[in-house]
């Protein structure tokens, strides 16, 4: 079991990310107001006196703070939504990376014998560096980028026989999510033709900017940590062909909060 509990250990980096996030924009948010309530509480006389360059900085950021309190700090979570998609796409790569990389069933599996490419450099590279070039090949042969949502973790996951069932909430929440995130960082946050396909239950109309609320960005971090959960327990499934009840439990806690949103 010694092997399983490195692995589990591997996959509480990405609960610590996801906790280090979530301080951030506690602190953001507490920041915000903060500074918010301060600079209405001070005329601009006081400010002059603060400190060298101080009125400057103090009036500058005040229409950008006025804004994010009207629109219930629609930045922050905007930037906190990009975060965390990244954080479940790191993790799927790095999982499927490790486990080539350290498991010598799955580097036999057929999916990895038919990869190509050049023979003595592959050779020449660290073990590390060939774990990462065979799923850098195995990402392109799959055409795993064109897919859409968690359906993109799912395909490169089923390669490797580690792919399962996932809960339609999750389901639509991480593909809602990663959605939001494309038109974050591709179209200066403004919806496009495709979002208001893909979604239309966010009602959204082109051009309109997104808005990321605070409820928006829980649900969001919740689907990510399920997800995160089941390739843990995946792991174990297809290692020793058992289910972690406890982590089980986990994943149904996260069900029920999604539900009631």
């Amino acid at each position: 079991m010694e092997g399983l509990e490195k692995e589990e250990y591997f996959f509480l980096q990405y609960f610590d990310e996801i906790n280090n996030l979530e301080a951030f924009t506690r602190v953001a948010y507490a920041g915000f107001r903060f500074v918010s309530e301060t600079i209405s509480l001070v005329d601009s006389t006081s400010i002059k006196n603060i400190e060298y360059g101080a009125e400057g900085i103090i009036q500058g950021v005040k229409p950008f703070l006025e804004n994010e309190i009207k629109n219930n700090y629609t930045y922050l979570y905007n930037l906190s939504s990009i975060r965390i998609w990244g954080i479940i796409e790191t993790a799927v790569d790095d999982f499927v990376q490790h486990i080539i990389e350290t498991d010598i069933n799955v580097r036999n599996l057929e999916t990895l014998k038919r990869i190509q490419g050049p023979l003595v450099d592959f050779i020449n590279m660290s073990h590390s560096d060939q774990s990462l070039f065979l799923l850098d090949s195995l990402k392109q042969s799959i055409k795993a980028n064109l897919k859409l949502g968690v359906g993109r973790f799912e395909s490169i996951l089923s390669s490797i026989n580690h792919d399962g069932v996932v809960h339609e909430l999750v389901r639509t929440t991480l593909f809602e999510l990663s959605q939001i995130r494309n038109v974050l960082v591709h179209k200066n946050g403004k919806a496009d033709l495709r979002i208001i396909k893909n979604c239309p239950w966010l009602e959204l109309s082109q051009g309109m900017a997104l808005q990321i609320t605070e409820k928006k960005f829980n649900k969001y971090k919740l689907a990510v940590m399920w997800y995160i959960l089941e390739l843990t327990n995946r792991r174990s499934i297809f290692t020793f062909d058992e289910k972690d009840e406890e982590l089980i439990k986990l994943q149904e806690n996260i069900i029920s909060k999604l539900e009631k949103d």
